[in-house]
Order: C-alpha cells, then sequence, then structure tokens
C-alpha cells in the first residue's frame, strides 16, 4: 500500500519561496569526534496509489532513528498525524508524499552503522542505514 521511494539525509533542508533546499547530501557521516552530538536533515517520499481500496484519508507516520549494532533507539517520533490525498493527476493513481526533518543534537555514541525506519499505521515501510566514522 504505502512505500518509501526516496530517502536522503543531509546537513540541512529548509523550504523557500516552494523549494525545498537540501545542503550537502551525506553518504557517510564523519565526526571528529565521538562520542558527540550532531544535527542534520532527513528528506523523504512515499508512495502509494489513490486506487488502493484499502487507502483512506488519515494515517499515522512514525519515525524511528536507531544504532543499528545494538537496536537503541536514539530518536522516536510517533503518532504523527497525516491526511492524504485520495486523488491523483496520473491515470494510474500513482502519489506521492513528501517529508523534510531536520534533527538536532542527535547523541552518537559510537562509530558504526545506524538507521532511519519509517512507519505508516504501525506497518514498516521502508529503512536507510546511516554509517557513522571518525
Amino acid at each position: 500500500m504505502f512505500e518509501l521511494e526516496n530517502f536522503i539525509y543531509c546537513d540541512s533542508c529548509r523550504k523557500e519561496e516552494n523549494r525545498l533546499i537540501i545542503e550537502n547530501i551525506i553518504n557517510i557521516l564523519s565526526l571528529k569526534f565521538i562520542p558527540t552530538q550532531y544535527s542534520f536533515g532527513i528528506v523523504f517520499n512515499i508512495k502509494y496509489n489513490t486506487k488502493d481500496k484499502n487507502i483512506s484519508k488519515n494515517h499515522t507516520l512514525e519515525f524511528a532513528f536507531l544504532n543499528k549494532d545494538d537496536n537503541k533507539i536514539i530518536v522516536d517520533i510517533k503518532d504523527i498525524p497525516i491526511a492524504i490525498p485520495i486523488t491523483s493527476i496520473l491515470e494510474n493513481g500513482t502519489q506521492f508524499l513528501n517529508f523534510n526533518l531536520n534533527l538536532q543534537n542527535v547523541p552518537f555514541e559510537k562509530e558504526g552503522c545506524y538507521a532511519s525506519l519509517i512507519y505508516i499505521d504501525g506497518t514498516l515501510i521502508g529503512e536507510k542505514e546511516l554509517y557513522v566514522a571518525k
């Protein structure tokens, strides 16, 4: 029903004059000191089909950021209400929801693999890893 389509880690993201500005895409987060705190942005979109009979207008989004080595959740944002458009300008019914988050002072205790997990209505729809090194 829902699918994580695109996902970007970046230094920051903001909307400016109806345009999304993404600063410095991050593939590997290289930090001078560990442990430390770091602020960064996340941009992602979710694809769905308006012709799906299970699509309704109201859903909830959950975002979690964790250390994959020990499954320790560092950021957990729950029960974000989202109202989705149930019409599409495309004949096949494909539609997208765009999201951008700026996370402030996220603690990084050690090097390794971290990940963002995106849930809709409690169901995991996608995951994106971020490698952290010193």
